[in-house]
């Protein structure tokens, strides 16, 4: 570790933490930072009384380890989205990468599946809303025949 003070970066690293952890640490008050804008500060003494004292302990890794899972779950998640927007525009998919146990293959075989669901899911919103719109206009019509039944009848009496 450096002397003096650290980013969410360094201290992360030292404590074998992600930064999402990391924050959630600072904002919970469970270790003590600055905020420097969007960022935070970490002083190097604050990362050292964390490795002693031992947050890292029992519930706080099971947490940590909760986190990590969370924060690479919204990297695949980010990377199927990617993949997903290729897909669509027609361009072929190279498997470049492999995160966790999932191959590239399998990867490639889950964002076409989403894409026949989120394909399936459009079109059935597509038909709901044809219905709505017919239904909408049977209104509007029964309205107007109202409207001039009423206004006949205003006339006759």
């Amino acid at each position: 570790m450096t002397d003096g003070i650290l980013t969410t970066q360094q201290a992360a690293k030292a404590l074998q933490i992600t930064e999402l952890t990391l924050t959630k640490w600072l904002r919970a008050g469970r270790m003590q930072g600055t905020k420097v804008g969007k960022s935070w500060r970490i002083p190097e003494d604050e990362v050292r009384r964390v490795l002693d004292v031992g947050l890292l302990s029992g519930e706080s890794q099971e947490l940590a380890a909760k986190d990590d899972e969370i924060e690479n779950l919204r990297e695949e998640n980010r990377l199927l989205q990617e993949e997903i927007k290729e897909l669509r525009s027609g361009r072929s998919v190279e498997p470049k990468r492999k995160i966790g146990e999932r191959t590239d293959a399998e990867l490639l075989m889950k964002a076409q599946g989403d894409l026949t669901s989120l394909q399936n899911l459009y079109d059935g919103l597509i038909e709901r809303y044809r219905d709505l719109e017919a239904n909408n206009r049977k209104m509007l019509d029964r309205i107007e025949e109202l409207g001039t039944a009423l206004a006949e009848s205003k006339e006759g009496a």
